[in-house]
């Protein structure tokens, strides 16, 4: 078994680095955030993806399990799953539309994660700035420039989702809202 102790903002980076494990003949076992635990094995003999689930997400895991996907692990909002590589390629969504619908989802999420740290990073930037001599006035400082951190860290994978999203219905010619 290893451990290694990583963050991913973007699900699709996360998702390329345990499939480079697995090229390597570490496959995961579980999965927390900043935690990864990998038994060892055959190099290559699984493909994983990184999933977003659903409201309904116990049947659309029994969904998944049904078709022969593997659920290795998960927690909130977020399934680990994975196919044996002999089986061919490995996709969970194959048309337009149902990657679409998964990109709005992501969105969805990053954007309010970014509003909501950049509501937090502006209040207490702005309390810092304006209090004076203060016990807590460091505490907001620091509290504001780490929000301000996590939303320049979730720009990039939400304006990358957003772009691949746009580029989906440009071609579908289906435009949502």
């Amino acid at each position: 078994m290893k451990r290694f102790f990583r963050t991913f903002i973007d699900y699709e980076r996360e998702e390329r680095w345990i499939n480079t494990q697995s090229l390597n003949g570490l496959h995961l076992k579980r999965a927390l955030p900043f935690y990864y635990l990998y038994d060892e094995g055959e190099p290559g003999e699984f493909i994983y993806r990184v999933v977003f689930l659903p409201k309904e997400r116990e049947e659309y895991l029994e969904f998944l399990a049904s078709t022969g996907v593997e659920i290795v692990c998960k927690y909130y909002k977020w399934a680990y799953v994975r196919k044996k590589s002999a089986d061919g390629p490995f996709e969970l969504y194959s048309d337009h539309t149902s990657k679409i619908f998964y990109y709005n989802r992501i969105i969805l999420l990053y954007l309010s994660l970014f509003i909501y740290n950049l509501i937090c990073a502006i209040s207490n930037i702005s309390i810092f700035l304006t209090s004076k001599g203060e016990s807590l006035k460091n505490l907001n400082g620091w509290t504001g420039l780490l929000s301000l951190l996590v939303v320049i860290l979730l720009l990039s994978p939400l304006v990358k989702t957003f772009y691949k999203m746009n580029a989906l219905q440009k071609e579908q010619g289906v435009f949502y809202d």
